[in-house]
């Protein structure tokens, strides 16, 4: 392996890697087994209406962030800045987002409200919406302690968020049902911000008057866009069934599918998180970035069969065996979505060499069109076909990924060897 690639793998271990890692794996298990067991206690309706809250959330709280975790990232991560000024930068950033919150909280709660749903929707719906500031300040509040490198606390606090929420949703959704599940969330999502407060230590009275940068603004509306966009081609999905009127047993059968499927998604983000930093070591090296590329995707691309079929066969025991066939068709929902699974392990490592070498805007084109297309063909399949089409939107989506993103890696990797055939520039 090239010299350079071993450096960039020393750096990142050096700085906390393995712990990071480790905690992605524990987090997607203890997450995976909270959904398991939350999915055995509850009716499928209620069970497909608490996934469907949830996509929901997922927007609603990049919206309630209000962008200000890029900046934050930005400048707090900068060794320029002095522990005071990072934590006085902090303290603005959380009252910007506390402001933003309660407006998108507010918002999203009356809309729920003057809704004419069910009692029971209506409670779901309310119940996360009034989590919004929660979440919004503990994701800035998390990518604070990721920007000045807190990464062995930042992993063993995350892990141990996910056991509480573990023993808390299960205990309560078991003793309460779907009453008790919403009331332990609620709560779990406030309590979660009290240790994190403790660690990141706000200055909110700094001894002298906080210089904002005068671009923090700007990154942060550039942040929500892109981040918003994200997140909504990745719940569309879920958005779309609801829109269509797909029965809510339906959607919880699909809903347990795409955990499965995320579930796999993890495994290709450890090998992301490593490949990023290593790709832009090799910007200078073209031809060692090419066969990088194209080893590490082929790995991937391999490595994708078994995971992708022992899910499979995960998700088949789990529908037979453990959820009495409350969930019939889970696995043959989830065999569709690891079509895209293996799509996406052909190009995951693409995209992590595009971000890499700094084509930003490319990565957030490909997003924006790709969603795009999961919208204009996801509502015509999932009327007529309702889940199935909603899976297999997610395929062709995959592909058109596949297709987008190995063109523009084309592109770049030319551009990087007509650079680097440049000579070098002289003093004057």
């Amino acid at each position: 392996m090239n010299a350079k690639v071993g450096i960039a793998f020393r750096k990142l271990f050096s700085h906390g890697l393995p712990y990071v890692m480790l905690s992605n794996v524990a987090q997607q298990g203890v997450a995976f087994l909270t959904v398991l067991f939350v999915a055995k206690f509850l009716p499928p309706s209620e069970f497909g209406l608490v996934r469907l809250a949830l996509a929901y959330t997922a927007v609603a709280t990049v919206l309630a962030a209000g962008g200000i975790t890029a900046p934050i990232l930005r400048y707090c991560a900068d060794s320029a800045l002095g522990n005071e000024q990072r934590r006085s930068l902090l303290a603005v950033g959380l009252r910007r987002t506390l402001v933003f919150a309660l407006v998108v909280s507010l918002v999203a709660f009356g809309l729920v409200l003057s809704s004419r749903e069910d009692t029971v929707q209506t409670s779901v719906f309310a119940t996360y919406a009034l989590q919004l500031p929660a979440l919004a300040i503990a994701s800035l509040l998390l990518v604070y302690l990721q920007a000045i490198q807190r990464f062995k606390t930042l992993a063993i606090y995350q892990v141990a968020i996910r056991f509480a929420t573990l023993v808390v949703s299960v205990g309560a959704v078991y003793a309460y049902g779907l009453m008790g599940l919403l009331a332990a969330t609620l709560v779990m999502a406030y309590l979660v911000c009290v240790p994190l407060l403790a660690l990141s230590r706000p200055q909110f009275r700094p001894p002298q008057k906080v210089c904002v940068p005068t671009d923090f603004s700007s990154l942060a509306f550039y942040s929500v866009f892109g981040t918003a966009v994200t997140a909504l081609g990745q719940y569309a999905d879920m958005i779309i069934l609801d829109l269509t009127g797909t029965p809510r047993a339906d959607i919880a059968v699909y809903a347990l599918a795409t955990v499965f499927f995320f579930a796999a998604l993890g495994v290709g983000g450890a090998v992301q998180s490593v490949a990023t930093p290593m790709f832009t070591s090799l910007m200078h090296e073209p031809a060692v970035f090419r066969q990088q590329l194209l080893r590490w995707s082929v790995r991937l691309g391999i490595a994708a069969i078994p995971v992708a079929m022992t899910l499979v066969s995960v998700a088949w025991l789990v529908e037979t065996r453990f959820l009495d066939n409350n969930y019939a068709g889970l696995s043959k929902l989830l065999a569709i979505l690891m079509l895209k699974f293996l799509l996406w392990s052909t190009y995951a490592v693409g995209g992590a060499a595009l971000v890499g070498v700094g084509a930003i805007k490319q990565g957030a084109g490909i997003a924006v069109l790709t969603t795009m297309v999961t919208i204009a063909i996801g509502f015509p399949l999932c009327e007529r076909y309702g889940v199935y089409g909603a899976a297999w939107t997610q395929v062709i989506a995959s592909l058109l990924s596949a297709i987008v993103i190995w063109w523009v890696l084309v592109v770049e990797t030319r551009s990087l060897r007509q650079r680097s055939a440049l000579p070098p520039a002289r003093d004057a």
